[in-house]
């Protein structure tokens, strides 16, 4: 850094500056590592974009470790504008970029903000649709909108989360909660049909009869006497 700040001109300026934002990356002093790959970034006249990446990669992963999840998400976004198809970093940035928008989503739902949460838990497969985060985000996102009580909209997302990871263990859950959203919509035939499947899945027998119960009584007043006949 001494080098770089006393010959600002030299040509080995801009491979010093990477170097020693790398160093700072890994003694973990993640805030200076941003700031000398943030000096490299804006420098004008360096040409070499293997040395642009990795500024702006070692800028990713630092904003990444200090928490601030959007402004990785755009260097990493950028990082990709670097990468041929085939790189073999490739997966390893975009799992990166999904967990920076995930992380966002998370802290929005802590601070409050469940609109915003379940926007950007959504958007995750809208950018990283390859990303095996994208099932907890739509898991989460039907979670956090249950908690606002858009039975609507969970009602939705949960509809294609079933049909789209079929054999996922959180398909118990998703049964769970789209008994929870039919009944809250008036949806009573179509709660009635979860809440059997989670009765007959347990081998719980007094929660079974307690769910039965509840689902021949739904069926009875959506007018299906002889399926709520055969539960009772």
């Amino acid at each position: 850094l001494k080098f770089a700040n006393t010959y600002p001109d030299n040509r080995q300026v801009p491979a010093v500056l990477t170097k020693s934002a790398e160093a700072l990356f890994q003694l973990k002093q993640y805030a200076r590592a941003s700031a000398i790959a943030q000096r490299l970034i804006r420098k004008q006249n360096v040409h070499n974009r293997s040395l642009k990446k990795t500024a702006w990669l070692v800028y990713a992963h630092s904003q990444f470790a200090l928490g601030h999840y959007a402004a990785a998400e755009k260097a990493y976004t950028t990082v990709l504008t670097y990468l041929p198809k085939k790189d073999k970093q490739l997966n390893a940035i975009n799992d990166r970029l999904a967990a920076s928008i995930y992380k966002q989503a998370d802290q929005e739902r802590q601070k409050g903000n469940l609109s915003l949460a379940v926007s950007n838990f959504l958007r995750v497969k809208h950018v990283v649709p390859t990303s095996s985060l994208v099932v907890n985000a739509e898991y989460d996102a039907a979670t956090v909108l249950i908690q606002m009580k858009d039975w609507s909209r969970a009602a939705l997302v949960l509809e294609r989360f079933r049909k789209h990871y079929p054999r996922n263990k959180l398909q118990s859950g998703v049964t769970e909660k789209l008994a929870l959203v039919y009944t809250q919509s008036g949806q009573g035939l179509k709660a009635a049909g979860e809440i059997e499947t989670l009765a007959l899945g347990s081998k719980d027998r007094k929660y079974r009869q307690q769910m039965l119960w509840q689902a021949a009584n739904l069926y009875k007043a959506g007018g299906k006497s002889a399926r709520a006949m055969k539960i009772y």
